[in-house]
């Protein structure tokens, strides 16, 4: 169960991971780094509220992780919007939204998956990185449905601080 803070955790994490996508609209996976920091910073956050303290190895698994997903995400959106910047203009424009759409949803994703995973009685946190990947793979591997949209919208919208 996703708990109020927990939430808005990871609506401000949506909130920046939808800002990074202006950067990688113009410069092709020049998100990618921040996208990362992003699901790392939010990870440890939603274990921190859940009481669980992180050591070097914990955070390294997580940007393991994170940057596996990134692999997941680059080969399938980041793919599909440089074939939109080949329509001048309103080819970059609608790029624009999709990554940040994109970027939103699946970082909203995975903070709902990482919540349920560190709010599951009797979850050892030794096991993160076994557990993170399996998140990941779960978060990256399905378009987002028109539900997901709008929450993934209302998600970074929603976010009260940054």
């Amino acid at each position: 169960m996703v708990t109020e803070e927990q939430k808005e955790i990871i609506n401000q994490h949506v909130a920046m991971a939808a800002g990074a996508a202006v950067p990688g609209t113009f410069f092709p996976a020049s998100d990618l780094p921040g996208l990362i920091v992003i699901w790392a910073t939010m990870i440890t956050r939603i274990g921190m509220d859940c009481g669980y303290s992180f050591t070097y190895d914990h955070i390294l698994k997580q940007l393991t992780a994170a940057t596996a997903g990134v692999g997941f995400y680059f080969a399938g959106g980041k793919l599909f919007g440089a074939l939109l910047h080949l329509i001048p203009g309103i080819g970059t424009l609608t790029y624009l939204a999709v990554n940040a759409t994109l970027n939103a949803i699946f970082t909203n994703r995975l903070g709902k998956l990482t919540s349920d995973l560190f709010n599951e009685p009797g979850f050892d946190l030794d096991t993160l990185g076994k557990a993170l990947e399996g998140i990941v793979q779960a978060s990256f591997n399905s378009l987002p449905s028109p539900s997901e949209v709008k929450e993934g919208y209302q998600a970074a919208k929603r976010s009260k601080k940054i």
